[in-house]
C-alpha cells in the first residue's frame, strides 16, 4: 500500500511542477490582444507599401 502512495506522491509532484509552465486564461487573452494588434499593424504596413509602390509606378508611367 505504501508503494502506491509513494508513486502517487511522485505523480502529484510532477503535475505541480508542470502546471507552472501552462498558460492561464489571462495569459491567453493578453496574447490574443497582442497578436491582433500585430496583425493590424502588419496589414496597414503592407497597404502603405503597396500604395507607395503603385504611386511610384503610376508617376513613372505618366
Amino acid at each position: 500500500m505504501e508503494i502506491e502512495y509513494r508513486h502517487m506522491d511522485t505523480r502529484v509532484v510532477r503535475l505541480e511542477t508542470e502546471i507552472a509552465h501552462l498558460a492561464t486564461k489571462t495569459d491567453l487573452a493578453q496574447m490574443e490582444t497582442r497578436m491582433t494588434r500585430w496583425m493590424i499593424a502588419t496589414v496597414l504596413t503592407i497597404a502603405a507599401v503597396a500604395a507607395a509602390a503603385i504611386s511610384v509606378l503610376v508617376s513613372t508611367l505618366a
